[in-house]
């Protein structure tokens, strides 16, 4: 696909290693957010990040849990920074 002329070209990132496993489980939950009554994210549904940790057998599931929910924490803290004020 081409760009269009004047669009930003994403920005890429890296992934470490040892934070490759939370990271395609935190991925694979992109659907699975709650929202505030404005529509911020507030938060990610455990019960699916726990299903999807354990369908994807990570290694060390504690772990893999505890690194999404810094991503998580991010994610959160953006949003509310993004999110119109009242």
């Amino acid at each position: 696909m081409q760009q269009e002329q004047g669009e930003a070209e994403p920005e890429a990132f890296g992934i470490l290693p040892e934070n490759w496993e939370a990271a395609q489980a935190f991925f694979a939950c992109a659907t699975q957010w709650y929202r505030d009554r404005a529509g911020t994210l507030s938060g990610l549904r455990y019960s699916a990040l726990q299903l999807v940790i354990q369908h994807y057998q990570c290694a060390d599931p504690d772990d893999a849990f505890r690194r999404a929910q810094v991503m998580e924490t991010a994610v959160v803290e953006q949003s509310r920074r993004m999110s119109p004020k009242s």
